[in-house]
């Protein structure tokens, strides 16, 4: 798995700088968040190791005791997440206020949210070189922001998550109905997202354009 999201990570950046829609220090971004994300899995396998080769009958005694009071439920949790790094996320500066802690910057766009058929759609917009952009309507109108960011970005695909059906040619729908999106992912307004093409969230805005 680190391998895998050390290829995305770097993947998407080297399209957007051989492409010259970014310079060459664009690429220092993938050290910057990568760099830990190995040091600390060196840590954790070190870790590991050492306690297979310390291990004796003590030890393997209070395994056993250990699992039978259901102690590694949690731990076993804890080692997956370490492994897979799903829950991984490079945190910005600050968090951003007002936003949900879902869609903070930093963190891996919560497909797991969405319908089937919301996933599918998502899915569908997803390359390696293009930005996704999604707009919640929360009924406050949003064509100027979908066409400001449509005739300027061009590599940017959009998305309007809406209760309603009133659809552009510029962009993809995604029925809500009875807003059971905007109610998973906690947003209360009209709300704008930033999704890089390796998935993780660039920027969110909320409370209109």
């Amino acid at each position: 798995n680190t391998g895998i999201q050390d290829a995305f990570n770097l993947a998407w950046r080297l399209v957007f700088v051989l492409q010259g829609q970014a310079p060459e220090s664009f690429l220092e971004q993938y050290h910057i968040e990568r760099h830990k994300t190995a040091v600390d899995l060196l840590n954790y396998n070190n870790l590991q190791r050492q306690r297979i080769i310390k291990s004796g009958p003590l030890l393997k005694c209070l395994v056993l005791v250990l699992k039978k009071l259901n102690y590694f439920n949690a731990i076993n949790k804890k080692e997956i997440d370490a492994v897979s790094q799903l829950p991984l996320h490079y945190p910005q500066n600050e968090p951003q206020l007002h936003v949900p802690q879902s869609l903070q910057a930093g963190y891996r766009f919560p497909i797991h949210l969405f319908d089937k058929e919301a996933y599918q759609i998502y899915e569908s917009q997803l390359e390696a070189n293009i930005f996704l952009g999604i707009i919640w309507d929360n009924g406050e109108p949003y064509a100027n922001l979908l066409k400001t960011i449509t005739d300027h970005y061009p590599q940017i695909k959009m998305m309007v998550i809406s209760e309603t059906m009133h659809l552009t040619e510029n962009a993809r729908l995604i029925r809500d109905k009875n807003k059971a999106l905007h109610k998973a992912m906690n947003i209360s307004g009209q709300t704008f997202c930033l999704v890089r093409p390796d998935t993780y969230i660039a920027i969110t805005a909320q409370g209109g354009a």
